[in-house]
């Protein structure tokens, strides 16, 4: 899918070491990306992300809001330590490598039965709080 929104004019290699928080934004068909946390402010976008030391958050009044007014908030991040940001897009040669390497897929959604991240792949519903590492990619996560 073509993203639609520029980079942003800071430079975000000034920002790799520190903790940010992530979350794909759905008018732009990118990632967000906000310094120190949650209610930092908006530094950049992006394509790919890739985070350690990752905790998955949910905003559970956030959730709740959404699925009561009917229409999507933003109430789920993705927080970690920023490690790279890029506009390149992956290979399908890229994802298999890291599927042999042992990433697998999580994701989030509204399903009413499904309160946090899960592992997308998992026969079950599997929920995910942490991982250590994460690269962001097309709507889904890829973690260690």
């Amino acid at each position: 899918m073509a993203h639609r929104y520029p980079f942003s004019v800071i430079n975000p290699t000034d920002y790799y070491g520190r903790r940010v928080a992530v979350y794909y934004n759905l008018h732009y068909y990118v990632f967000s990306i906000k310094e120190g946390g949650k209610n930092g402010l908006l530094l950049t976008h992006a394509a790919i992300c890739e985070l350690t030391d990752v905790t998955f958050e949910v905003e559970m009044k956030g959730r709740l809001r959404a699925i009561s007014q009917g229409r999507k908030n933003v109430h789920a991040y993705v927080v970690g330590i920023l490690n790279s940001v890029s506009w390149d897009m992956l290979r399908v040669q890229d994802l298999q490598e890291l599927f042999n390497q042992g990433y697998q897929r999580v994701t989030y959604n509204l399903d009413l039965e499904h309160l946090y991240f899960y592992y997308k792949d998992a026969a079950e519903y599997t929920p995910v709080m942490s991982a250590k590492s994460v690269i962001l990619y097309d709507k889904v996560a890829l973690t260690l």
